[in-house]
């Protein structure tokens, strides 16, 4: 390892070491003294947002990004190796630009800023529409990390519109993008899930859900889908969830001779239910951007995500009992080991289940924030490990800070640079044209819901789940509660149509992630993943069907 290297993950454990202390100064404080600390939030956010940035250079030498491979894995080795250097030369430039626009972006004032092109200002707006998409879509395509493809297409886009608003913006709209507290939780419950997993608790929750019900029609993959339930109530991450879960999970599947393709399209759906079942990264983000109680938006995740992984279930005791011949892995294997070993794996695991017991009912109860929340859990999860249960040592612990932060930052620097992105797209009337152009359509509320929905699924076809959250959230969220839609729930009916786009090709995250733990192509998993597609497109007609799925235990608790 090198000094740099060294230096860089140091900076990175000490960083968010510090976020943590903080944040405990801060729950400590406010309870025992009820004195809170001034400056503990924005300290907080300053050092968060260094730590991203840090950790984000990091991930390019790592290649921790996440990045579609579309073309870049179906390409001969000599084009492979040109489309890697200008992928290179791509996050080069982007990075350049920052550096140099940085020091100019506290001048830029985009209030005083008026068009001075003797031409309409409209012609100017699609035009960097038009260049900001067809540049994004390029560089995704060609394997570039979603993120820097954003970021350079933003850049592009006001270079070559011929836009009269300074290049400063993409800096200044980056870096507020990160300057939230709420945005805070995210790196916190991703390191809750990694100290489980890294400390072999998550291995319990599986011991568990293996006795609970592993004897069922679909023995393994059944294990699988519980297993997702229970840990999605941890980390409210999907990638996290597909990489605790799928790496302990998919080998086992393999072992027992699972379909690879089959194996990781079921491993990819059932993380979905990571961000649906609370804690979630993606309704922090969204309260975030529209001011909605994010306990709220967690209590009406709960029913649905609960009915995603029943439906999961259903579906594979179908294929075991009603199409043995297609699916011989998923007979039933072994008997129900009995109450009493059940009960006793139970308590083995009553640790680790107790994890989003303490996150749900903190927040419920208003004890501390979901930002507070993240940390309780890692705190209360790093404890578990080194004492308890005693699989982790002190030594482990800076790997995993260094882990979870890398993680954090391949998914926060898309958030980050999808502001620039949806700024310009806001500009250009975007998603105004568009709810404009539904609600000429018809002016029945559940159809103009319906449409949404439908919208929501193509466009995560082609833009990373934050980075469309972030796009559409505000605009949409003020539609529907125009048209008299509870705001929470709509809320939760668009995670879960934006969490589908996690499963789709050719943006879908989870399916280079499981598809790279199963060792088996993109082509493959994008063939046996449409059945568990439609599997959440289901639950979300249920939601709009019966609105209650969502509403009832927000309704009942807060």
């Amino acid at each position: 390892m090198s000094i740099v290297d060294k230096i860089v993950r140091i900076l990175i454990v000490l960083f968010f070491s510090a976020i943590i202390i903080i944040g405990l100064m801060q729950i400590i404080s406010r309870y025992a003294f009820s004195l809170p600390i001034v400056w503990a939030d924005e300290a907080q956010k300053y050092l968060f947002i260094w730590m991203v940035m840090i950790a984000a250079a990091y991930g390019i030498r790592k290649k921790k990004h996440v990045a579609a491979d579309v073309v870049l894995g179906n390409v001969g080795p000599r084009v492979k190796a040109v489309m890697e250097v200008l992928i290179e030369l791509v996050s080069l430039a982007l990075f350049i630009l920052f550096i140099v626009l940085a020091p100019r972006m506290i001048r830029v004032n985009i209030a005083t800023i008026s068009p001075t092109l003797g031409i309409p200002m409209g012609y100017v707006y699609y035009a960097m529409l038009i260049i900001l998409f067809v540049s994004f879509v390029i560089l995704l395509l060609i394997g570039a990390p979603i993120a820097y493809s954003m970021g350079f297409s933003s850049l592009l886009a006001l270079i070559l519109s011929g836009s009269t608003f300074p290049l400063e913006v993409v800096v200044q709209r980056t870096f507020s993008m990160l300057n939230s507290y709420s945005l805070l939780a995210i790196p916190f419950f991703i390191l809750a899930g990694d100290l489980m997993s890294a400390g072999g608790i998550s291995k319990r929750l599986i011991k568990f859900a293996t006795a609970a019900v592993g004897h069922l029609p679909g023995n393994v993959a059944q294990v699988s889908i519980l297993s997702g339930m229970i840990f999605a109530g941890v980390s409210g991450s999907s990638v996290a969830d597909a990489a605790a879960i799928g790496g302990v999970m998919i080998p086992a599947m393999k072992e027992k001779g699972y379909d690879k393709g089959w194996t990781a399209a079921l491993q990819a759906a059932v993380s979905t239910m990571g961000p649906i079942i609370p804690p979630s990264m993606n309704m922090i983000v969204y309260g975030s951007l529209t001011g909605i109680s994010v306990g709220a938006m967690f209590m009406g995740g709960i029913i649905p995500g609960v009915c995603i992984g029943v439906l999961c279930m259903l579906y594979v005791a179908f294929l075991a009992t009603k199409r043995k011949d297609k699916f011989p892995y998923l007979a039933p294997d072994g008997k129900f080991i009995g109450w009493k070993a059940l009960g006793k794996a139970f308590l083995n695991a009553v640790l680790a289940l107790l994890t989003p017991v303490i996150i749900i009912g903190g927040i419920i109860s208003g004890l501390f924030t979901a930002t507070e929340a993240g940390i309780v859990a890692s705190l209360y999860a790093m404890i578990i490990g080194l004492f308890v249960y005693r699989t982790l040592t002190i030594r482990d612990i800076p790997k995993i800070l260094i882990k979870s932060a890398l993680t954090s930052a391949s998914v926060l620097l898309i958030a980050a640079m999808a502001g620039p992105f949806a700024w310009l797209m806001g500009v250009a009337m975007f998603p105004q044209h568009t709810v404009a152009w539904l609600a000429q359509l018809t002016s029945n509320p559940y159809i103009v819901l319906l449409l949404l929905v439908l919208f929501l699924l193509v466009l995560t076809c082609f833009v990373e789940v934050l980075a469309a959250m972030i796009l559409v959230a505000p605009v949409l969220s003020a539609v529907c509660t125009s048209y008299g839609f509870n705001p929470i729930f709509f809320a939760v009916v668009m995670v879960i149509s934006l969490l589908i786009g996690q499963i789709t090709p050719p943006v879908g995250v989870l399916l280079y992630v499981t598809s790279g733990i199963a060792e088996c192509s993109f082509t493959d998993i994008c063939r046996k993943i449409w059945p568990f597609i439609a599997i959440l497109v289901i639950t979300v007609l249920l939601c709009v069907a019966f609105p209650g799925m969502i509403t009832l235990i927000p309704n009942s608790l807060m």
